[in-house]
């Protein structure tokens, strides 16, 4: 009986461990995949946005887009890349920004740093 009730009170403890993590997000989850949705939403929620696509004006050749956007105190910064190992070169570098930001990722073929999670949010 109690090995049971041992038993039953870990799974209690491991099931709220991944409710917890899951309700999370982690870093506030990722802005979406694509910019052009990034931006709409971003707008959509009150934030002024600017959509560098230009490669001249970009500073990584591999990469396709920038978003840049802010709305009161928050900011946020979101890098497109033509692909994942692009994206992993440019993180190198990219990652030392991180101690002027809260949220500061990557996922895939996208580099995105933020002052709250909030931001990360209303890219989605």
């Amino acid at each position: 009986m109690k090995q049971t009730v041992r038993y039953a009170a870990l799974l209690l403890c491991l099931l709220t461990v991944l409710a917890v993590l899951c309700s999370c997000g982690g870093n506030g989850g990722k802005p979406a995949a694509d910019y052009n949705d990034a931006k709409a939403a971003l707008e959509k929620n009150g934030y002024k946005v600017i959509l560098t696509v230009d490669e001249k004006l970009l500073p990584y050749s591999t990469m396709t887009a920038s978003v840049s956007a802010y709305h009161e105190e928050d900011v946020i910064i979101i890098y497109y890349f033509e692909t994942a190992e692009d994206a992993e070169e440019a993180w190198k570098d990219l990652k030392k920004l991180s101690e002027n930001y809260e949220v500061c990722a990557k996922d895939g073929s996208m580099i995105w740093h933020a002052t709250s999670k909030k931001c990360v949010k209303a890219a989605r």
